[in-house]
């Protein structure tokens, strides 16, 4: 599971590398869809690099530095093409991306700790 992880975050970036260069890229998503665009792709990314950087206390951390450096990749790529542009607020979403995917992997697991220690619980026996 983590290998497949990586490898559709590395074809995700990829696709953005590749495809951000055709001349349709920069007028697939109207302003301020494109923000929703970023949130959504960057979000992924970051879940997807979670589950494949595998357990271990700086993996936050590390993970949210490299998608976020894809990100300023990505954006210094488009200031050199032509009719695209190098963007702060695509950074800053991008980075508002990561911090929901972060938001729902921790939400998730506190759930499944919750749960795990409910079930753990023996049941409490009523007076009849």
């Amino acid at each position: 599971m983590r290998l497949v992880s990586v490898l559709v975050a590395a074809a995700i970036v990829i696709g953005l590398f590749v495809l951000g260069e055709k001349p349709y890229a920069g007028s697939l998503f109207p302003t301020p869809w494109d923000k929703l665009a970023h949130i959504s792709v960057y979000g992924t990314i970051a879940i997807l690099l979670w589950i494949g950087a595998g357990n271990g206390p700086h993996r936050p951390g590390a993970v949210a530095l490299f998608v976020l450096a894809i990100g300023l990749l990505d954006e210094l790529h488009q200031a050199g093409i032509p009719g695209r542009s190098a963007d702060v607020s695509d950074l800053v979403a991008d980075a508002v991306g990561i911090g929901i995917a972060f938001y729902l992997l921790r939400s998730r697991k506190a759930s499944a700790a919750q749960e795990a220690a409910r079930q753990s619980q023996p049941a409490l026996k009523g007076n009849p």
